[in-house]
């Protein structure tokens, strides 16, 4: 007898000694680590899997937070036991979480009004010229505390030449006794007694110091001067607790509209607000940032040196995604957008920006070597040291051809292709721009609010750059058929109405989104703009979804689309996504919102629990 046949004899032996045991057990006298049914199944509707074939099926079984199986009701319901809790679909979309790439203005912590030290921002009737503007600046700072830092935003569309010239010395008027800090973008101007603290210490050679005539300091801060005012010294705020509540407020109405994961710019104390909600347990979403220490950093490549490459420590919850950098240009605004071609006009109260816009790295480094003292150099650096860089913020077409002239110099020390490396916004992209990011397998994030869902930008656009142009203005069909992966971006503040800091329009779902790419119509005057790069709904929802989770390593394997072994991130629509007529999409409600598996949000009065 061969030793093979000993051994099938020996195991049919114990098989059959041992059936009847195993038999006679019924599954509670088995222990858990064997056996467990589903947590919840979800059954009779339209599961939307966003997989690459856009699979449709009926139901879906979650356990331990993440997707046990998907298929035909009758299967799945077969997963259910005594205490799985059954949800009838009633025909309703199940689909993926919403991923969202570019939301740094959710960051409580971050530059802004409203914002991260206490920042309190002007109106525009508030600052509609300088004189009325300086009046207004000191009524802030004398409700201040002697020496208490001051911080005010001022309207960057009423930034006039005249207005530029803001400096220390006409601040000094109004702000004797504090140190006084005026924001307009990613710009600056200080009084004396803030200069005195930003100069403690600096390097000599500190970069975007503007210097009058007699080459003193002017109190005018750009590029890394600024960096260093605004993330190395200012205070921090005393009562974090405080920002740590509105931080979760934010996430929470972000939950509630479907939305699983949030990425984008992110400085320090917007990193410990987060933090400390991740190791409390209390975060509702997922955060994926690209944190700001390499932006407008004078030093940046020892910063990299010392920290090291991070790319992706955290966990399923909380995780770094890559770096940010200094924006590129500017916006339409304030007829900022850096192109290749000269606007036809400026728009009234814009500045003075030039006819091709203005790039912010060539303005931090006047007369230097732009690209060496620049976020232009950091970029590099960053992908030196192996970090991404995913929050690339450039509007106009000239600033896209500086960026990949940055990649193709990045990419001689190490291969950028697939390294996630993401530009945002995304207005002006030639064919022959797009054709060579898509050999960079870059990210390309879309905001769809600046045509369709307002009409300010267009109208911006129109004056400089002429109607036809707008026509083809974020070309996301164009994308997708060169080899690109675009996606959704949102960056509404999401805030209760109540407390002043909203920045979402009224009515405004993330779907909303989806449904603009879909009809390209302006939902204000229904003004169709670039009917030849509507997208289907398919792949809006696969821009908010499964695409978008490529911005960051390794989430296209556990998020993005509804598949066995996948983290149950799952949203409940009020409706038939597929099937109501395009301009209906927006007005889908969000029923439930699951985040590993748990129900972070449920809309009152849940039909599907009735």
């Amino acid at each position: 007898m061969t030793e093979k046949i000993q051994h099938w004899m020996l195991f049919c032996t114990l098989s059959l000694l041992l059936a009847p045991t195993a038999l006679s057990q019924s599954p509670q006298d088995i222990a858990p680590e064997v056996l467990a049914y589903a947590d919840m199944v979800f059954y009779n509707g339209k599961v939307l899997t966003a997989d690459p074939k856009f699979t449709v099926m009926q139901a879906v079984a979650i356990r331990d937070g993440k997707i046990l199986a998907v298929g035909e009701s009758s299967r799945i319901l077969r997963t259910a036991g005594p205490k799985t809790v059954k949800i009838d679909l009633k025909g309703n979309s199940l689909i993926p979480g919403f991923y969202e790439v570019h939301a740094d203005a959710n960051f409580v912590g971050n530059h802004g009004p409203g914002g991260p030290y206490g920042t309190e921002g002007l109106s525009h009737a508030e600052f509609p010229n300088l004189d009325t503007g300086l009046r207004n600046i000191k009524k802030m700072v004398e409700a201040a505390k002697p020496g208490e830092w001051v911080q005010i935003d001022i309207p960057i569309t009423t930034l006039t030449y005249d207005e530029r010239n803001l400096n220390r010395y006409v601040l000094d008027t109004v702000a004797p006794n504090n140190p006084l800090l005026v924001n307009y973008a990613l710009d600056s101007v200080v009084n004396s007694l803030a200069l005195k603290e930003l100069l403690k210490g600096a390097p000599a050679d500190l970069v975007g110091v503007v210097k009058d005539d007699k080459g003193e300091p002017n109190g005018q801060l750009r590029g890394y001067a600024h960096g260093r005012l605004t993330y190395e010294t200012i205070p921090w705020p005393k009562d974090l607790e405080k920002l740590v509540q509105e931080q979760k407020g934010i996430f929470l109405k972000a939950v509630s509209n479907g939305v699983i994961s949030i990425g984008g710019q992110i400085n320090g104390l917007s990193t410990t607000l987060v933090h400390t909600l991740w190791e409390r347990g209390e975060l509702p979403l997922r955060i994926r940032l690209a944190h700001d220490f390499p932006r407008m950093n004078n030093n940046a490549e020892a910063f990299l040196k010392r920290i090291g490459n991070l790319m992706g420590v955290g966990d399923d919850w909380f995780k770094i995604g890559g770096g940010s950098i200094m924006s590129l240009d500017g916006t339409p605004d304030r007829a900022g957008v850096l192109t290749l071609k000269p606007k036809l006009a400026e728009p009234p109260n814009a500045g003075a920006y030039g006819q091709f816009g203005e790039s912010k790295w060539e303005l931090a480094a006047p007369g230097l070597d732009w690209k060496k003292y620049s976020d232009y150099n950091s970029l590099i650096l960053a992908n030196r040291y192996g970090w991404n860089i995913t929050d690339l913020h450039t509007r106009g077409d000239r600033g896209v051809e500086i960026l990949l002239e940055a990649f193709d110099e990045a990419n001689k020390d190490r291969p950028v292709k697939g390294r996630g490396f993401g530009m945002v916004h995304g207005d002006m992209r030639s064919e022959e721009q797009i054709r060579r990011l898509a050999q960079y397998d870059a990210m390309m994030s879309e905001n769809p609010k600046y045509l369709f869902l307002e009409t300010r930008v267009a109208d911006l656009y129109k004056v400089q750059y002429g109607a036809d142009a707008i026509h083809r203005m974020f070309p996301v069909r164009g994308m997708i058929d060169g080899g690109l992966k675009p996606v959704i971006e949102n960056n509404h503040r999401w805030a209760d109405a109540s407390d002043g800091k909203a920045d979402t329009p009224p009515g405004f779902s993330y779907l909303s989104l989806l449904e603009k790419f879909v009809t390209r119509k302006n939902e204000i005057n229904g003004q169709v703009w670039g009917a030849d790069q509507k997208v289907t709904r398919q792949e809006a929802l696969w821009m908010a979804t499964s695409w978008a989770t490529r911005f960051y390593y390794g989430d296209e394997k556990i998020l993005g689309t509804v598949e066995t072994g996948k983290l149950a991130d799952l949203v409940v629509l009020g409706g038939d996504y597929m099937g109501v007529p395009e301009d209906k999409i927006s007005d889908i409600p969000v029923l439930m919102t699951l985040v590993g598996g748990k129900v972070m949000y449920e809309k009152e009065g849940n039909p599907l629990r009735q």
